[in-house]
């Protein structure tokens, strides 16, 4: 007889519940956190404010810790990376994983 086990936890079960074909985005910065409200996705990016950005009716959204998983692509995943885009000197900001970290650039040099 075989034995099967189901993993709840870890990191395993987050990247198998990515939608298939859609877009991974990252919040990167000290308390940036995001929710689903509704139909909204509210963004707390270092604004004194969240910001809002409206979901079409149908799209796969899941809001996780430190990052919000897109379903079916589209133009949603630029639309979310308009609220805060990566500062180019600390990569603070919203990122896609699936196309990588963006660069950053030097410091002052000396």
């Amino acid at each position: 007889m075989e034995t099967f086990f189901v993993v709840v936890f870890g990191t395993r079960p987050v990247r198998l519940r990515t939608p298939p074909g859609g877009e991974v985005l990252k919040l990167n910065g000290v308390g940036f956190k995001s929710f689903l409200h509704g139909g909204w996705i509210l963004a707390g990016v270092g604004y004194s404010h969240y910001v809002g950005l409206a979901t079409p009716t149908g799209a796969a959204l899941r809001a996780r810790r430190g990052g919000i998983a897109l379903g079916g692509g589209g133009p949603l995943g630029g639309r979310v990376q308009d609220l805060r885009r990566p500062d180019p000197y600390k990569g603070r900001g919203i990122y896609s994983v699936t196309r990588g970290k963006p660069p950053t650039k030097p410091g002052k040099r000396r």
